[in-house]
């Protein structure tokens, strides 16, 4: 069975998640909590608009703004850290200033890599670049981004502010290093699976380990940072390999080498290297769920529900 024309199964929403079967992992008492999920998920865009709006505001960056926000998403760095903040006791105002952050830097990453890429459009609409031009997509990745590091400033506990921040920098530095690797200049024979892989983690992982590893600061786990920082980053690594699956012939087509099924195709020939690929993302979802249920208070129960439907894709992929 083939999937149809024009539609991609990794542009589909992992979320949302069943609030009943959520709760029954987090206990009885949070799942009044859960059940505040989309309303938070408004909150939250709220707050990011009104951050790039503050203290001044341009017309033009603000309307390219409402214009990405409107194209939609899953918002899936969001609520994987508003979820782990209630289940570790933060703040509903805490978890949701951390999620702002998370969720902006997010969407200045799209923003950017859109215009890296020249891609025209995302989600079935132009992408901000291709709409508003370069100046506003470039003005507008840099006013998400700091952004992301006002809203941080809200959390009420004072003393954690700066290592949150430390590791804010940090998920962006490391994207923004994964990404100068994705859009570098590679003869092919500079392509190898391992170079691609390196791609993977650091493009994808680093912005879903912050869902986790701020919580876990804010909340004082600290000593829980690594196992959350290891399962975001597999989970990210899966994610980008099935993408790399279902977007093999495409990349191929325009010669984008950086793709770990194009490269396995130089080692392990053509006819193995989406099965080997396959096997790879499945061994790195494992692995997210294993350290996802290391995390205190099942924090990372929405990692391990979002690998299952990762897995489940991947099947679909594969089948098709």
């Amino acid at each position: 069975m083939r999937t149809p024309a024009g539609f991609n199964l990794m542009t589909q929403p992992l979320l949302p998640v069943n609030i009943d079967t959520a709760a029954k992992h987090f206990g009885n008492q949070l799942q009044h909590t859960l059940q505040t999920w989309l309303q938070d998920v408004d909150l939250v865009e709220q707050q990011m608009y009104r951050l790039c709006a503050e203290p001044a505001h341009n017309d033009v960056l603000l309307k390219a703004l409402r214009y990405h926000l409107a194209a939609g998403g899953g918002r899936t760095r969001c609520k994987l850290a508003l979820t782990a903040g209630y289940a570790l006791g933060l703040s509903r105002e805490d978890a949701l200033a951390i999620a702002v952050g998370v969720e902006l830097l997010h969407n200045a990453s799209l923003v950017q890599d859109d215009l890296q890429d020249f891609a025209h459009s995302r989600r079935g609409q132009p992408t901000v670049w291709s709409g508003f031009g370069i100046n506003t997509a470039l003005g507008l990745t840099d006013l998400l981004i700091t952004a992301a590091f006002a809203g941080i400033a809200d959390v009420s506990r004072v003393d954690a502010i700066p290592e949150l921040i430390r590791r804010l920098h940090g998920a962006v530095a490391q994207t923004l290093h994964g990404q100068a690797y994705d859009v570098g200049q590679y003869d092919i024979d500079q392509l190898d699976s391992k170079l691609c892989l390196e791609v993977a983690r650091a493009k994808s992982g680093p912005l879903f380990a912050l869902g986790l590893e701020l919580p876990l600061v804010a909340a004082g786990y600290q000593d829980f940072v690594p196992f959350a920082r290891d399962a975001a980053r597999a989970f990210g690594t899966g994610y980008q390999i099935i993408d790399d699956i279902a977007d093999r012939d495409e990349d191929r087509q325009q010669g984008a080498i950086a793709n770990i099924v194009l490269a396995l195709e130089l080692e392990v020939g053509e006819d193995q290297a989406r099965d080997v690929a396959a096997n790879m993302a499945r061994n790195y979802l494992h692995l997210a769920t294993s350290l996802a249920n290391k995390l205190p208070n099942q924090c990372g129960y929405l990692l391990d529900e979002l690998a299952e439907q990762l897995l489940g894709k991947l099947k679909v992929i594969i089948d098709a």
